[in-house]
């Protein structure tokens, strides 16, 4: 895993971290006020809740493989407890909330984050391997022209 800097919509920068060690690059150690995990996947809720600091929130977003049942993607939700932060999921709300996000998008210029790799529609099937594998970076691109 590893970090990067990431603009906001108001054209400052934050850190992104994605590292199960992410806790004690705070400056107390402590984690951090708010995560938002947009990985996905159970694999990532574990590196998440261990850098979030005790009355934090943690929001997921997208949980893309809440049905997963392997071994290697069970979270202990215990990790939760003994933090005491707040986990919520994040949902994406009515076509009235999407028109209005669209034209706010429009209106201040935010564009995504996009991964370095785009895909031909040809290659579709590379591109959802490329997402459940997890080697993605926000959204995947299929160009369909």
């Amino acid at each position: 895993m590893g970090s990067c800097r990431a603009s906001t919509a108001s054209g400052k920068s934050a850190d992104v971290v994605a590292r199960p060690t992410a806790r004690k690059s705070t400056p107390d150690g402590r984690g951090f006020h708010f995560v938002v995990d947009v990985g996905g996947a159970a694999a990532t809720l574990g590196p998440s809740l261990q850098a979030i600091r005790t009355d934090g929130i943690l929001s997921l977003v997208g949980v893309l493989d809440a049905g997963n049942t392997s071994a290697d993607t069970k979270v202990d939700m215990l990790a939760a407890l003994w933090t005491l932060c707040t986990v919520r999921g994040v949902v994406l709300g009515s076509k009235a909330m999407f028109r209005d996000m669209v034209a706010f998008c429009e209106r201040h210029n935010v564009h995504p984050a996009l991964d370095d790799v785009a895909f031909p529609l040809a290659d579709t099937v590379a591109a959802y391997r490329r997402v459940e594998e997890q080697k993605h970076f926000s959204k995947v691109v299929i160009q369909i022209r």
